[in-house]
């Protein structure tokens, strides 16, 4: 039955142990092959489901959060505790992009510190992954700067260049804001204005 096989088959035993040899080594190499593309393709993934969760879906913007749209910046003293500085002033700007994201940094003594949903707080640990989102309330003629846990930070449109702080609302408008404030973290001590860079 062997010799049968053997003769249907139309290869001796060596060949088929060189075919099968042949086979395996065609199979493991393609296999390397597709193992190094879906080890690319897992990474590729990681870092799109990274970014994913550093910028959020952003609802489509209005013509009115458009015009709106840009860096805003005000100098504040550092004997306010808000900036964390030590001595002289620091300035405090507000990056509000056209994608509905928004991005806070203080600037004072030529160093430069990213603020990134409330990462500024000594209280609170923020991861990276955080990002603040930003919308113009017509009700209430206010932008809203949405930061992590839930806290809000309100602000007056005086017109299209500047803003400024609604302190009562930051720091009484809602109850994660005031568990926010009396955890410890800084609060701004007046409703600081801020003006739009001109960067034309």
């Amino acid at each position: 039955m062997g010799i049968t096989l053997s003769a249907c088959n139309g290869s001796t035993p060596q060949q088929d142990s060189t075919s099968h040899q042949e086979a395996e080594n065609d199979v493991s190499e393609n296999n390397d092959h597709v193992q190094g593309m879906k080890l690319r393709d897992v990474a590729g993934q990681a870092t799109i489901q990274t970014s994913n969760v550093a910028i959020p879906d952003i609802k489509q913007m209005s013509k009115k959060e458009l015009q709106l749209a840009g860096r805003y910046h005000v100098q504040i003293s550092c004997k306010d505790p808000f900036p964390k500085c030590d001595s002289g002033s620091a300035e405090f700007i507000i990056n509000l992009l056209p994608d509905g994201t928004a991005y806070r940094t203080f600037v004072y003594f030529g160093r430069v510190s990213n603020e990134i949903s409330g990462s500024e707080s000594p209280i609170v640990n923020d991861s990276v992954n955080h990002q603040d989102t930003w919308e113009y309330d017509p009700a209430n003629n206010e932008i809203i700067i949405h930061r992590a846990y839930n806290v809000d930070f309100y602000y007056d449109v005086i017109d299209e260049n500047t803003i400024q702080m609604k302190l009562e609302k930051i720091l009484h408008g809602k109850e994660e804001n005031i568990a926010y404030f009396e955890a410890g973290n800084p609060a701004p001590s007046k409703a600081y204005k801020f003006e739009k860079y001109d960067d034309h």
